[in-house]
């Protein structure tokens, strides 16, 4: 596939959308995103509506703030590898009619520049091997290990799912600027090398490109991933993002996640679970963790996790956990 011409000025700027996993993330955590955001520009509400530009410089300090204050280097690469890749940013644009792995990724090729122009693209085929690689359209601060490591986290588990029992990581080498950013826990065997500054880089096997996702030699994209584990990681992730929000009810959610509510209900009664149990699991989880914060008040709390109302905030504290946030946090 031909390079995109870059003879034009691109402002470097990526979709905010694509900060979303890593602040889904912190939040888990019962992490605020104020120090991830700082000097932004942007707010937690502009990340989750997820249509205002950011800057790319400004991305790449997110993604290395939220690795700083979570103490995990490879914080990046999980938030890749781990995401359901339904629910990833660039899949939004992508319509998902046939799953071929070589279609999939020509499509996000394609779609790109509706999302970033931080980079271009470029997939081909030398001899056996086919090449994704991608060209940076501006120089960083400083080295962009997370969002590489998230990039790489993000294909080697698109690969996998395409690749199904015949998944080998060592035939697939993986050129980032700096291979720390990838556990070595991973998958033994797979040969991380490092780039040079332009971008990242990845090689396998050209049939894999054949290959359609779950390692069927012919199927349609399935509605929703095939595990319990993907759709609820899928679910949960996108849930915290939108927890402050007081009136989060099935309906409104369904209208975020491009999904029925009837259909959403549906399959987490299939896996012994519903909305509102989830829902109110997350929001409790989010308080705790929240209230060890002792920087923030029971209203900050209770606005955090969709309680304006400081009353109405102790109120479902309680019963939550049996006690007030006051007796809770001690």
């Amino acid at each position: 596939m031909p390079r995109k011409n870059t003879s034009r000025a691109y402002l470097p700027v990526v979709s905010s959308a694509m900060a979303q996993p890593f602040l889904a993330a912190l939040l888990g955590k019962g992490i605020t995103a104020d120090d991830a955001l700082y000097g932004s520009g942007l707010s937690l509400a502009d990340v989750q509506d997820g249509s205002a530009p950011m800057l790319g410089q400004d991305w790449y300090n997110l993604a290395e703030r939220t690795a700083e204050v979570t103490g995990d280097p490879h914080f990046g690469f999980r938030i890749g590898s781990e995401d359901a890749i339904y629910s990833h940013p660039n899949f939004r644009t992508v319509t998902l009619t046939d799953t071929a792995l070589g279609e999939v990724l020509t499509k996000l090729i394609v779609d790109a520049e509706q999302i970033t122009s931080l980079a271009t693209y470029e997939l081909r085929i030398s001899g056996s091997r086919a090449v994704l690689s991608s060209e940076r359209q501006f120089k960083p601060t400083r080295r962009p290990r997370q969002v590489d490591g998230y990039f790489a986290g993000f294909m080697c588990r698109l690969i996998r799912e395409a690749c199904g029992e015949a998944w080998k990581p060592s035939d697939l080498t993986v050129r980032v600027s700096d291979p720390a950013a990838i556990p070595s826990t991973f998958a033994p065997g797979l040969a991380v090398r490092r780039s040079d500054s332009r971008g990242a880089r990845f090689e396998f096997p050209a049939p894999w490109l054949l290959l359609h996702i779950g390692g069927a030699p012919r199927q349609s994209a399935p509605e929703r991933p095939s595990s319990p584990e993907a759709f609820l990681s899928d679910f949960r992730r996108l849930l915290d993002l939108h927890l402050h929000k007081p009136s989060l009810s099935l309906e409104r959610f369904s209208e975020v996640a491009g999904m029925k509510a009837r259909r959403i209900k549906s399959v987490l009664t299939e896996h012994g679970t519903s909305y509102k149990a989830e829902l109110d699991h997350r929001r409790a989880e989010r308080a705790k963790a929240l209230l060890k914060d002792h920087r923030l008040g029971y209203p900050q709390v209770g606005e955090l996790v969709g309680y304006p109302d400081p009353s109405a905030f102790s109120r479902v504290f309680k019963r939550w956990t049996g006690q007030t946030p006051g007796t809770y946090r001690g």
